[in-house]
């Protein structure tokens, strides 16, 4: 017995002294930011949660920002979204603002005359947006001149009536499993009105639509395919193998693919892509991107940013440098930034004076297995 209650004292022992260590190794995962912010529009105080880049710290960039709607379920899964697609290089870093909603159907469904229909505060919550938030957003953090509005179910409606009732405000769109079939589909009926208006309209929209083909996705793209303006990029997806809980998620990743689908992760073009030359001698040094509208460079080895030099002509390199460059698309949205190293050789100095010389070109061959090169006065010459 005594040697039972000695090895569970030991055992207890060990299990409190696992559970300090524990402790003082465990800490809690801060992910983004949560502001809360008073709305004279609305007279409410509302809660706004922030997702700002990995990098933001670090460096001097602005970003682009993604408003999303319903925060209180998509913050989480979208901000690993957009820090998975950055990180990939599958679209640029972004700021995103989340928005918590305690009464969903008030702030994201327009006003009806329609007793069969919700009739919500829809104008005065994009107020809110227009006047109050992004002037914040702004204000707070390092924002580029792109937006980006993303709502699903009573957001997509949300989303869709923004493009039509304050189109400057945003510059793409993401309306998920959109309930179009709100108000016997008005907001489809006065997006066409609206569309026939416009000569040209520069504004990016994904959709898309569930299993359930009530919601009205595919009446939206049938309008789309005869009255849409110029100038307006738009994709419907038809995902019927997602249930309109489940297709949040794909969406928002297939929406940023098509959005940035002209922003180009791919690297700028460098030749010569890095090398050395000679002391007193120089290289000629071209830069190429298909998409960019603008490749911005240094030689001291610092990041570029927006304020740096502008490419145009051949570099000439005739300095030992580190060259990193940083290709600048539209809106001043920025790709990754690459690095190249430019040296001067040193070369071995020709010997002089050597005795007996014969024409030709003396060798010796060596034969063996390395991946490194080896220290040839330790290996046997097999023919020379």
């Amino acid at each position: 017995h005594m040697k039972r209650f000695s090895l569970f004292i030991a055992l207890m022992i060990s299990f409190f002294t696992f559970s300090n260590a524990f402790t003082q190794m465990s800490a809690a995962i801060q992910v983004g930011l949560s502001d809360t912010l008073h709305s004279k529009i609305l007279n409410q105080a509302r809660l706004i949660q922030f997702y700002l880049p990995s990098n933001y710290e670090g460096s001097q960039d602005h970003y682009p920002v993604m408003v999303l709607c319903d925060g209180q379920w998509n913050f989480l899964h979208t901000l690993g979204i957009l820090d998975f697609m950055a990180g990939t290089r599958c679209a640029p870093r972004m700021i995103l603002v989340s928005i918590y909603h305690t009464n969903r159907d008030d702030d994201l469904v327009p006003k009806t005359t329609e007793t069969d229909n919700y009739s919500g505060n829809a104008e005065g919550f994009l107020d809110f947006i227009a006047e109050e938030l992004i002037p914040y957003v702004e204000s707070k953090f390092r924002t580029l001149p792109f937006r980006i509005l993303t709502g699903i179910s009573y957001g997509g409606l949300f989303t869709n009536y923004v493009l039509i009732s304050k189109p400057n405000l945003f510059d793409a769109y993401i309306s998920i499993d959109p309930a179009l079939w709100w108000d016997n589909h008005r907001v489809i009926r006065d997006s066409e009105k609206f569309f026939q208006n416009q000569e040209s309209f520069d504004k990016i929209l994904f959709f898309t639509q569930s299993e359930i083909k009530e919601m009205g996705g595919d009446l939206f793209a049938r309008m789309l395919h005869r009255a849409a303006p110029r100038g307006l990029k738009w994709e419907f997806k038809h995902m019927p193998q997602e249930t309109h809980a489940s297709i949040t998620h794909r969406s928002i990743y297939d929406g940023l693919e098509f959005i940035f689908s002209d922003w180009s992760a791919k690297p700028v073009q460098i030749k010569p892509n890095g090398g050395i030359f000679r002391k007193n001698e120089s290289l000629l040094v071209e830069l190429s991107h298909s998409n960019a509208e603008n490749i911005h460079y240094t030689l001291n080895g610092g990041e570029p940013t927006l304020k740096s030099a502008v490419y145009e002509n051949p570099l000439i390199i005739d300095k030992p440098c580190v060259l990193k460059i940083k290709p600048v698309f539209g809106y001043g949205i920025t790709g990754n930034c690459d690095s190249v190293r430019f040296d001067i050789a040193v070369l071995q100095p020709s010997e002089k004076n050597v005795k007996n010389l014969k024409p030709g070109l003396t060798y010796h061959l060596f034969e063996g297995d390395w991946n490194k090169l080896p220290d040839f006065n330790t290996l046997k010459i097999k023919s020379t």
